[in-house]
């Protein structure tokens, strides 16, 4: 019976962090999310690293846009979209030499 209750209490934190996620990309474009794309979706996630936003912050709007488009949406087959979710560590990526040149 606990298990139960911790379930339905992450499922629940989960689907609010997911849609307040989705609400805040469609806010930042001002547009409905199901007229946003690829270029947006990506857009929106080098906004988020520029603001610093917490790694594990990014993962759960990475997420919850995944599920948006691919689960609501149905894009789950589109290549375009799967493809849109690849790491932003070229963009984040610290330099690897730690000294100046």
């Amino acid at each position: 019976m606990a298990r139960g209750a911790f379930l339905r209490s992450t499922l629940f934190r989960t689907a609010t962090g997911y849609l307040h996620a989705v609400t805040k990309f469609s806010r930042y474009f001002d547009r409905s999310p199901d007229q946003l794309g690829l270029e947006e979706v990506r857009a929106f996630q080098v906004y988020l690293v520029s603001q610093g936003i917490s790694w594990p912050a990014l993962n759960q709007t990475v997420c919850a846009l995944r599920f948006f488009y691919g689960v609501t949406l149905n894009l789950v087959d589109d290549d375009r979209f799967a493809a849109a979710f690849v790491s932003l560590g070229v963009i984040c990526s610290v330099p690897a030499s730690g000294g100046s040149d």
